[in-house]
């Protein structure tokens, strides 16, 4: 029995590396927790994420949700127009349609009906 829980564990652990979502917090400019998680099969977010589910605590409509490179980086001042996202019925929100055009540290701006706005910045591989 030993041998086979050991057996077992090991093959939960082995294979949870191969697909895991890689997940991130911000706190907006009036105190609210975002809770980000990027779809993604490797440990890190890449230039391949193409979509993330979002937890806002306390729950809040979500007006639009866009991604920027600063300016100060090499290739930066790059953007994207409002994303794709939906609410779902647990009240979490799916984005998708991202695209992260190269590797580098990005902005993920959102912004919220009641005026309140926060900014994740995050750090994408090359894939």
């Amino acid at each position: 029995m030993k041998k086979f829980l050991a057996l077992f564990l090991g093959f939960l652990l082995a294979s949870s590396a191969f697909a895991a979502d890689v997940s991130r917090w911000m706190t907006t400019d009036r105190g609210k927790k975002v809770h980000f998680q990027f779809h993604t099969n490797t440990s890190t977010v890449t230039v391949d994420t193409a979509s993330a589910s979002l937890r806002v605590v306390p729950d809040a409509l979500i007006l639009a949700i866009s991604l920027w490179m600063p300016m100060d980086m090499p290739g930066g001042g790059h953007g994207s127009t409002d994303l794709d996202f939906a609410q779902k019925d647990d009240g979490s929100w799916l984005v998708t349609e991202i695209d992260f055009s190269m590797p580098g540290s990005w902005e993920v701006h959102v912004r919220f009906k009641d005026g309140d706005a926060g900014i994740l910045k995050i750090y994408v591989d090359g894939g």
